[in-house]
């Protein structure tokens, strides 16, 4: 999960010392709304930096609000889409391993420091995601170690999943590939850590939306909060 926070601005402390709860209200309001400003950015900014980005990464953000007594709003990225974005959001450099990666590291077929990307034998939908259930397929057959024999006699074909290792001297790619008699695809390729360069910077976005909208959310926010006193 990533996270900013929107902390109470030194001249609001002041005037909660001079107004009181009203101020202290306005200030808790304004954070909220400039927060809900910041994650308005951040989903533009991944809109327009992501080739078609799938809709629940976009829009796996989230809004903590700000209250009266800690005058701090939070924003983030939800724990599961920041599996998939966290390396956009760092310094650069090798981006970490995905769960289906995981999974294929904990059954000792992808090497430390390998990535495995998408072949021409996995199914992507119009996003470029992995098709969920083929991965399944795969995992179950390469735990299995199971490949089905189809046909008869000099028609018999072995049919299935299996992996070419790293550093076997093959001339398939390492990776996991799909048999259908003599005809193979590539499922998944294993290749060097992948690396990716940072696309944002969340705390400058802060910053950037905190300097061009809090001012005028708060001064709203207290006017409204005078005229409404009791």
């Amino acid at each position: 999960m990533f996270t900013v926070k929107i902390d109470g601005i030194e001249a609001v402390h002041r005037k909660i010392q001079e107004a009181g709860k009203q101020a202290r209200y306005a200030a808790a309001v304004s954070l909220t709304r400039t927060a809900k400003d910041v994650e308005k950015r951040l989903q533009s900014d991944m809109a327009s930096s992501f080739d078609n980005p799938a809709p629940w990464v976009a829009k796996g953000t989230f809004v903590k609000p700000a209250d009266k007594q800690t005058l701090t709003a939070t924003v983030g990225i939800k724990d599961r889409q920041a599996l998939y974005v966290k390396e956009f959001f760092n310094a650069g450099g090798a981006r970490g391993a995905k769960p289906f990666e995981k999974a294929l590291a904990s059954m000792g077929v992808l090497p430390n420091g390998y990535r495995a990307v998408p072949g021409d034998g996995l199914k992507l939908d119009a996003r470029g995601i992995p098709n969920r259930a083929q991965l399944r397929e795969v995992f179950g057959s390469l735990a299995s170690r199971m490949q089905v024999a189809k046909g008869r006699g000099k028609r018999m074909q072995l049919v299935g999943y299996f992996v070419i290792p790293v550093g076997t001297g093959s001339r398939l790619h390492p990776g996991v590939w799909w048999r259908s008699g003599r005809a193979t695809k590539p499922v998944l390729l294993f290749v060097r850590g992948a690396s990716y360069r940072k696309l944002f910077d969340l705390a400058r976005t802060a910053q950037d939306v905190v300097a061009s909208d809090f001012d005028r959310h708060f001064a709203e926010a207290f006017e409204n909060a005078l005229r409404t006193a009791r």
